[in-house]
């Protein structure tokens, strides 16, 4: 029997979803009727087996209504985003996210012998913006089998040293903290993921394409597939029915583009992590910046620690915020700057991680599984780190037929670094309020903190990170 992948190849910021069963017989239904963040139920269609076993897909035949942005449609970010070279259809995407957000409650087991089929909702292929990683991280492909050392260099298509980390002190500028061989690799995701394809397809794997996994069953002898691997991201709708009504006890909101036009000389290092600011409504900004296509272009990011609250602004407010900002952060001005894609979406995160599996035969693998830090809060890097372990434990599970969930519970343990890694997170947000002290107040109010105190809080601690040469932990 095939393992079962549904994949979301695409990323995790912009959610798509549909009604999703998993259903146990005889007798017992597992099955939740699962709707939008909006209130909008997706569109049933059963995944099944025909009776000469063939696996039977199908496609989606509606979409549901999302609610549109309040924003102005005048706004900096709208008339950016309306640049027809920018890639995709940044704008629908935005209104899509903007729903969710404002509403918010691959390896190697081929190579080992397994049969496996992958269901995407789109095509199985790589984005033009780079992924970026440091090298240590990416043997793990060769070792797994996954690519070879002259494909993997094939996929790198930037590499540069060192990157800084700095925070803003209005009083006294502090010089930078620089650090060698961190995120200092830009992967191309197209080329990477098409070897990766073709290796897969030559092993045997079958890929199905413009087909949504919308229905597993599970029986108490088996299932119609034998292992469903759900690496849908955060927003899949198993997870979703797994989770119920919970909502995230974190976000991690993240905008950024991917433009060509920088000057060369200040396109050489990258930025780990900066802030230009202190903290403003009640959030502190931090920014990343990396050369892109060689050095041709460059890629920032503006990202916020938050919660959930319905007093946080959009996600079009935060990018009106990053385009404001950008030509001061980097020393360009917007109207010089050619915008391949803009980015925007949301990382949700859960104090209950990683996600135990709640069924028989069915894992959740990557951003699905919760397995990642608070702060990174998952993609590429965080599935690199647990590429490994997953593949071992997978193999040994389906070669032993354990696949029950209190067996498969063993693959996805509870990580105390999870838990620790809360404490930083914390120490990164604000909550509503907590920095608008009333006036006469300042030094008795309960709870509140200046503007300035993260950024006062960050430079301390990594002074007393900073011994010799400044190395980075490795975060899960």
């Amino acid at each position: 029997m095939p393992t079962f992948v549904p994949s979301s190849i695409g990323g995790n910021l912009c959610p798509f979803g549909h009604d999703v069963r998993v259903t146990k017989h005889p007798g017992l239904s597992a099955h939740l009727p699962l709707r939008n963040f909006v209130g909008q139920k997706y569109p049933f269609q059963p995944l099944r087996r025909s009776e000469s076993s063939s696996l039977q897909v199908s496609s989606p035949t509606a979409s549901a209504d999302v609610k549109t942005s309040k924003q102005s449609n005048d706004s900096l970010t709208s008339s950016i985003l309306s640049d027809p070279d920018i890639e995709g259809d940044p704008i629908k995407f935005l209104r899509v996210s903007e729903a969710y957000w404002q509403a918010c409650p691959p390896c190697d087991i081929l190579l080992r012998g397994h049969r496996v089929s992958i269901i995407e909702k789109r095509r199985v292929e790589g984005r033009i913006q780079e992924w970026n990683v440091s090298r240590h991280e990416l043997q793990d492909l060769v070792e797994l089998g996954l690519v070879t050392e002259p494909e993997l260099s094939q996929s790198i298509a930037t590499e540069f040293n060192p990157v800084h980390i700095g925070f803003y002190d209005e009083l006294k500028p502090q010089p930078d903290i620089v650090a060698h061989d961190v995120l200092n690799l830009g992967v191309n995701p197209r080329t990477l993921l098409g070897f990766m394809r073709a290796r897969f397809l030559e092993q045997g794997g079958i890929i199905y394409e413009g087909a949504a996994f919308h229905t597993a069953e599970v029986y108490p002898e088996g299932v119609k597939i034998q292992q469903c691997g759900n690496v849908q991201g955060h927003w899949s709708p198993i997870v979703r029915q797994m989770r119920g009504s919970s909502r995230p006890d974190g976000m991690c909101l993240v905008v950024g583009s991917c433009a060509t036009s920088f000057p060369a000389e200040r396109n050489k290092s990258g930025d780990f992590m900066r802030t230009v600011t202190d903290a403003e409504d009640d959030m502190q900004l931090f920014w990343q910046a990396f050369p892109a296509q060689g050095g041709a272009a460059r890629t920032t990011y503006m990202f916020t620690y938050a919660d959930c609250a319905k007093q946080r602004p959009s996600l079009q407010a935060l990018l009106d915020r990053y385009f404001e900002l950008l030509p001061g952060y980097q020393g360009v001005p917007l109207s010089s700057l050619k915008f391949q894609r803009v980015l925007f979406g949301g990382f949700p995160c859960y104090s209950s991680s990683p996600l135990q599996p709640q069924f028989d035969r069915i894992l959740q693998v990557g951003d699905a599984s919760s397995s990642q830090s608070p702060l990174s809060f998952g993609g590429f890097g965080s599935m690199l780190r647990h590429l490994r372990r997953l593949t071992e434990g997978l193999d040994a599970a389906l070669q032993q037929d354990r696949l029950s969930r209190k067996a498969l519970i063993l693959i996805q343990p509870y990580q105390p670094c999870l838990a620790a890694a809360w404490l930083f997170q914390r120490s990164m947000a604000l909550q509503m309020g907590q920095s608008r002290a009333p006036r006469g107040r300042r030094g008795q109010l309960s709870g509140f903190l200046p503007p300035s105190h993260i950024n006062r809080l960050l430079r301390a601690n990594f002074r007393v990170m900073q011994v010799g040469t400044f190395v980075w932990p490795r975060m899960a």
